[in-house]
């Protein structure tokens, strides 16, 4: 015989949940000498074909099952006449596997391996009751600031994925959009300190991917969701989801309503000379928000065959902020007051951010060698926004001066469009590689006007009103190749190519200033490598290298200014160089993966500081808060994470982090040399107390932090929670308290070029929050099959 004559078909399924496993490897081989016959992977539906030719049985054969995660299954021995033509397994959850170390006792579950850490939100108490900007806060090593910096162990420039791809946002966007995003949508958090070339080369400390829960679930399922509580202001929101599949056609439809308020207190102080003069300046800033936000997400997928399927959805987020406050600025000069403004902000804020995605993939055949991706992505985002401040200058020493006050109009308008194919061969069961090209169009245009207040004038500001457009396209090339040498020692090798084109033009409504204008065009390459060795069944040994890249967005390079205080405004800098930056990572897994330890070496060349505050000149009182470059900045850290199961009912995990940070720049013929330890601690505990009643402990703590060119002192939080399941696991209530000990307080302290910035920011933190879930449905078994990516898409690799 000359073709495949017999085959086996059947479908594989996970033994407890039932869930379908795709990707599943199927072999067929020979007892005698372990010769390979034939293998498939199980499709998308758990389905496998494996055909075989009956001249390659020589004796007995059996058939083995193969997934990750999961205890193989071997079937047989059969003889060549008795190999069944349907066979249907059901695999059992190992706690380990080749590479991650799979936790899989009481949730919280983690996956921790070389490069990479996921975090299971959807089975744990962050599913309730907080935004995903809070549910970053508790991922291990991850950090979020105010102005939405993440810092993953010590580096800044994090990027923001949701399912799979870029958000496309600025840190503020971002930001806003973490915040009104509830954590009952979420389903997993993947943290990615080591991307590889079929990422973007965006994100030099890495990568924040957020994976929305799937519309994949058989069978109609749906929930609907309340939550309300209080902090220095109210907190609460109300939502509901549902899906369906049936055969080969699914959907989902969720939405949610969030209205928030937050009380801010920002004091800071500015020590600095004038000539022989000592001055002080304390300005006491005080903000109420409120904030209201409406979340939409919509999803369809088909599958065309069990080789291929075409998925979409659309998301849309609409947030409005209203922003108060009264500020204090006061001037000492050698202790005596010279200066005192009463300052009166008011900033309504409206963003719309609109997201659509499509996406198709080809399997082509039941061997699984081929694969095809094919995406479009298009992203909207508009923002308008007025700031009206009103400065009232106290008398001093009988004089009254005059009273100001400024008022802007803030429209920025963004469009996206990324076309993205990607292709995989498998060309034998050793060697794979990847390839695959991508283009990035991005469009923004907005236009400022400045309005400027005294008691006999209102009027429009020439000087301060102006227009910019600006235009960015990046295009990748990529490809892998990827190395199996043996069950135990793995490879892979990629290249990743970015030509980055930008350009800018800023035209002020004064005439008598020329147009700025600038542009960028630089080709980049970015390697990375990684290779694997699984020492024993308990030990795995992983080392990883990557290149990768910040560059500046419209908001850093536009010099546009925003009126901060009487005595400081922001402004871009169209000067700012992208940051290069190089990672190798060691890691090492042991104790069957309950203990993990990897050790980094980073490095980076032109840092980009956000917010850095450099006084005009060496007399004036004015300041200017901008982007800047520094120079040199190095990385070196150990982080260890460890997970123990003490009893049935109580298990926790632990991580910490210990790291050094030194930045080094030079400031007007100044040099600065900043170098300091520093060590976080996360602490999770799960306690199971039957009967339906669970309970969280979450704590962690950060030393002093070296960043750019200050510090920022020691600051720490506890949260608890409770819940109970009820109307068998059905209904879900939840109570949570956080920062209880109100620890989460951020001071920080910056010196540049003979003036001292000190500050601190205390958000509305602690507050206590009641959650309600029902579940309802034809089956309450989900399936979250992660092989269906490219269904929840906003944004893209």
């Amino acid at each position: 015989m000359g073709g495949y004559a017999q085959q086996v078909k059947g479908t594989i399924t996970d033994i407890e949940t039932g869930e379908v496993l795709p990707f599943t490897n199927v072999v067929l081989k020979n007892i005698a000498d372990s010769s390979f016959i034939s293998g498939v992977v199980t499709y998308i539906s758990g389905v496998y074909e494996l055909k075989y030719k009956p001249e390659q049985v020589t004796g007995k054969a059996i058939l083995e099952f193969t997934c990750m995660g999961y205890r193989k299954v071997v079937k047989g021995p059969f003889k060549k006449s008795d190999i069944p033509t349907i066979l249907d397994i059901k695999l059992a959850k190992i706690v380990n596997e080749v590479g991650p170390v799979l936790i899989t006792a009481q949730k919280p579950k983690m996956q921790v391996q070389a490069g990479k850490t996921t975090v299971d939100i959807a089975g744990s108490s962050m599913s309730q009751g907080l935004s995903a900007a809070d549910v970053l806060q508790r991922m291990p090593g991850v950090t979020l600031d105010n102005d939405g910096n993440i810092t993953i162990k010590g580096k800044q420039g994090a990027m923001v994925m949701i399912n799979d791809k870029p958000t496309y946002l600025s840190q503020a966007q971002v930001l806003a959009l973490l915040r009104s995003t509830p954590s009952n949508n979420i389903s997993e958090i993947e943290i990615i300190t080591q991307p590889g070339a079929q990422f973007d080369a965006s994100g030099t400390a890495g990568m924040i991917n957020i994976k929305m829960k799937k519309a994949v679930r058989e069978n109609l399922q749906g929930e609907i969701r309340a939550e309300a509580g209080h902090g220095r202001r109210y907190k609460g929101g109300i939502g509901a989801q549902i899906s369906e599949k049936r055969k080969r056609f699914g959907y989902l439809a969720s939405v949610d309503f969030r209205p928030v308020g937050n009380i801010n207190a920002i004091p800071s102080a500015r020590k600095y000379f004038i000539g022989n003069s000592f001055q002080e300046q304390q300005v006491n800033v005080f903000y109420d928000v409120e904030e209201y936000g409406y979340i939409g997400r919509g999803a369809l997928t088909y599958d065309f065959s069990d080789y291929s399927s075409i998925q979409s959805q659309i998301s849309y987020n609409y947030s409005s902020e209203f922003w108060r406050s009264n500020n204090t600025n006061k001037i000492y000069s050698d202790n005596t007051l010279i200066s005192e403004v009463l300052t009166t902000d008011r900033n309504p804020d409206d963003k719309h951010n609109l997201t659509y995605a499509i996406g198709y993939q080809n399997r082509f055949d039941s061997s699984g060698k081929h694969l095809l991706k094919i995406d479009f992505d298009l992203a909207w985002y508009k923002q308008d926004s007025k700031q009206s401040l009103r400065n009232s200058f106290k008398p001093i020493n009988g004089i009254q001066p005059e009273e100001t006050g400024v008022e802007m109009y803030f429209s920025p308008r963004t469009l996206v469009l990324a076309p993205k194919i990607d292709y995989e061969h498998k060309l034998n069961n050793k060697n794979t590689i990847l390839f695959g090209a991508k283009h990035v169009e991005v469009r923004n245009r907005n236009v400022t006007d400045q309005f400027t207040y005294t008691p006999t004038f209102f009027g429009l500001d020439s000087n301060g009103s102006n227009s910019y457009k600006y235009v960015e396209r990046i295009t990748a090339l990529y490809g892998i190749y990827r190395y199996k040498y043996s069950e135990k020692l793995n490879f892979e090798l990629g290249l990743r190519a970015e030509q980055w084109y930008t350009e800018g033009n800023q035209t002020l409504l004064n005439p008598a200033f020329a147009p700025l204008s600038f542009n960028r065009d630089k080709l980049q390459l970015f390697p990375n490598l990684s290779s694997s060795w699984k020492i024993s069944d308990s030990k795995t040994l992983s080392v990883q290298y990557s290149r990768r890249v910040e560059r500046p967005d419209y908001n850093s390079l536009i010099p546009y200014a925003f009126n901060v205080d009487p005595y400081s405004v922001w402004a871009g800098n169209p000067n700012l160089l992208p940051e290069l930056s190089n990672n190798i990572e060691l890691t090492y897994s042991l104790l069957e993966g309950a203990l993990s330890l990897s050790a980094n070496h980073f490095w980076a060349a032109n840092k980009i500081a956000e917010s850095t505050l450099i006084r005009l000149n060496d007399t004036s009182r004015f300041s200017r808060i901008a982007p800047i470059n520094i120079a040199s900045f190095r990385n070196t850290g150990l982080s260890i994470n460890y997970y123990k199961e003490l009893k049935k009912w109580y298990n926790f995990n632990l991580f910490t982090h210990f790291y050094t940070n030194h930045f080094q720049t030079s400031i007007r013929d100044n040099t600065f040399n900043n170098k300091r330890f520093s060590y976080t601690i996360q602490l999770t505990n799960n306690f199971n107390f039957g009967k339906g009643w669970k309970g969280d402990v979450f704590a962690m703590y950060q030393y002093f932090n070296s960043e750019s060119l200050g510090y920022q002192k020691p600051w720490g939080m506890l949260n608890l929670s409770v819940r109970k399941n009820f109307a068998k696991d059905r209904g879900t209530l939840r109570l949570s308290a956080n920062d209880v000990l109100v620890t989460q307080k951020f001071y920080w302290s910056e010196t540049v070029v003979g003036m001292l910035n000190q500050g601190s920011y205390r958000g509305d933190f602690t507050n206590v929050m009641l959650s309600f879930t029902w579940r309802f449905g034809d089956e309450q078994k989900i399936n979250l099959r992660d092989t269906d990516e490219n269904l929840q898409r906003v944004g893209g690799k």
